[in-house]
């Protein structure tokens, strides 16, 4: 299929709303889930439309049957939990880090042109600088972060070794329709909701070594939010931090 689209993790929160933006732009879709966190309602509305592999990325043969074909990777799929790491660091490192390296791989195999990477603000550890810029050193702080580095520097050198084009996307908190409203972060987005009707908002920082950092945040506020764009950032406001894997360009 021409032009078509892998996304991994494409029945969870931010994978489900990729998947709909793509298949809204008229774009081929696959999906390969396992559905241990994803949901299968949240791809009920076009399950016609697009492809599906149920499979897990620790496992080499889904990722070559899922990546046959495409042109593009989205790789979403990820357990994304700090506490959980740490109960289970194993566990952790073979979904996070060996599961990219498997898809890795398997792109590789396939042809694929391009592999986008959802990276993680944790790369940044308990450091308290900001703005986070691409270039500060990575200093993570427990087996999730170190997970998603591992995959950071994965990219990055199957760009260099393999000529894929590789673009980690270092997300932090993100929230939206189709979120798990138990989950940790989400509370914070609910919480705040009441208090902007259905307008978007904007977060200002958590208090110093939280993981609630804007990468467009003052220091030492105290959190709060408000309706976007707030007074003085909205010329420079950014929902993420990029990290690309190949130097000069962009996704």
């Amino acid at each position: 299929m021409a032009g078509l689209y892998l996304v991994t993790g494409g029945a969870g929160f931010i994978g489900s709303n990729l998947v709909r933006a793509l298949v809204a732009r008229g774009e081929g879709v696959r999906v390969l889930d396992d559905f241990s966190s994803g949901l299968r309602e949240n791809l009920e509305e076009i399950r016609r439309d697009i492809d599906l592999v149920e499979g897990d990325v620790r496992d080499p043969d889904a990722c070559r049957r899922a990546c046959k074909g495409a042109e593009v990777v989205f790789h979403e799929a990820a357990i994304a939990s700090v506490p959980r790491s740490i109960e289970d660091p194993r566990t952790s490192f073979a979904v996070n880090a060996l599961g990219t390296f498997n898809l890795l791989a398997a792109a590789r195999d396939a042809g694929v042109r391009r592999f986008v990477y959802a990276a993680s603000a944790a790369a940044y550890g308990t450091s308290e600088a900001v703005p986070k810029v691409e270039t500060m050193p990575s200093e993570p702080a427990s087996p999730y972060a170190a997970d998603k580095v591992a995959g950071e520097l994965y990219l990055a050198m199957f760009w260099r070794a393999f000529g894929l084009e590789t673009i980690s996307l270092r997300y932090f908190n993100v929230f939206g329709p189709r979120q798990d409203p138990s989950n940790q972060y989400a509370n914070r987005a609910i919480s705040c909701s009441s208090a902007t009707s259905s307008r978007p908002i904007f977060w200002r920082p958590m208090p110093p070594r939280s993981t609630a950092r804007s990468s467009t945040s003052a220091p030492a506020a105290p959190p709060t939010c408000g309706p976007w764009p707030p007074p003085s950032t909205a010329s420079s406001a950014r929902t993420s931090s990029p990290s690309t894997t190949r130097p000069g360009r962009a996704t």
